[in-house]
């Protein structure tokens, strides 16, 4: 049984098309799997798809589908969603100073970092699912097995 951790760049994939799309919906598919995402994971998401509403990808009622999805996968417990706490916002502090002066590292980011992180050390968590090169190489160097559905072969 695996389990993953989604970051908001896969997660969106799930919900709108683009390059990535058939890995995350083969790794929600899994039998027998846990997903995982942060609180954080909800607002970050509606920002992503309110941008795509903006450039023009998708329509305001796909922006409203997709939300109303989203809330189903919820409800359904398709995800179980971890909360903010301070120790994820401290432990977010300490990457941005580990990797933030060599590499761009945004402070949302460093939060969804900080909460795989500690579910990895306090539960187990098998991958990190994220579609940011930068972040994906920084969750490396952190310890974690990454899978990016946009170059990741099954």
């Amino acid at each position: 049984m695996a389990v993953y951790y989604h970051d908001t760049s896969a997660l969106v994939k799930h919900y709108h098309t683009e390059v990535g799309t058939p890995i995350v919906d083969h790794l929600l598919a899994e039998p027998n799997s846990s997903h995982f995402l942060s609180r954080l994971s909800g607002v970050e998401l509606e920002s992503a798809l309110a941008k795509n509403v903006r450039m023009n990808l998708i329509s305001v009622t796909d922006f409203q589908n997709y939300r109303v999805k989203f809330r189903t996968d919820i409800t359904n417990s398709r995800f179980q969603i971890l909360r903010l706490l301070v120790r994820h916002l401290q432990r977010a502090e300490t990457l941005i100073r580990q990797h933030a002066l060599a590499q761009s590292l945004r402070t949302l980011d460093a939060i969804q970092l900080a909460v795989a992180l500690d579910l990895h050390q306090n539960h187990g968590l098998d991958y990190f699912v994220c579609a940011d090169t930068n972040l994906c190489q920084i969750a490396e160097a952190e310890g974690l097995a990454v899978i990016n559905p946009v170059t990741h072969t099954p």
